[in-house]
């Protein structure tokens, strides 16, 4: 679970820093896999069987219920999801993420465009 959530992360930092704005669709697509992967994973239910019989235990040190809290979260949420809402977000986060980015550029474009015209007409 650690392991894929790291790696989502990265995808989404890699995205926000060095992606090209070409690589937006295929971005999205893997994304949208590993969600569900992830989705998959945490509603296994040999998964879910573990972290309830987790909770039961008392033996757990303060960190461990912090995880298994956590866990038991995240499966409640994830219960309550449809699939194809999941798969959905992913892609649309990704695709108005690059709108957003593009409007940004255009905007910072136009006014450095601006401060150049109104030093010109100083002159």
């Amino acid at each position: 679970m650690w392991s894929l959530n790291h790696a989502i992360s990265l995808m989404g930092w890699d995205f926000e820093t060095y992606m090209p704005r070409k690589g937006t669709e295929e971005r999205g697509v893997a994304d949208s896999q590993l969600h569900m992967l992830h989705k998959d994973l945490l509603l296994n239910k040999d998964f879910v069987g573990l972290v309830e019989s987790a909770k039961k235990l008392g033996s757990l040190s303060d960190l461990e219920k912090g995880i298994i809290r956590v866990l038991d979260r995240e499966i409640t949420k994830q219960i309550k999801i449809p699939k194809e809402l999941t798969e959905a977000e992913s892609l649309e986060r990704i695709r108005g993420n690059m709108v957003w980015r593009e409007a940004r550029d255009l905007q910072t474009d136009m006014v450095a465009k601006s401060c150049h015209f109104s030093n010109g007409l100083g002159l």
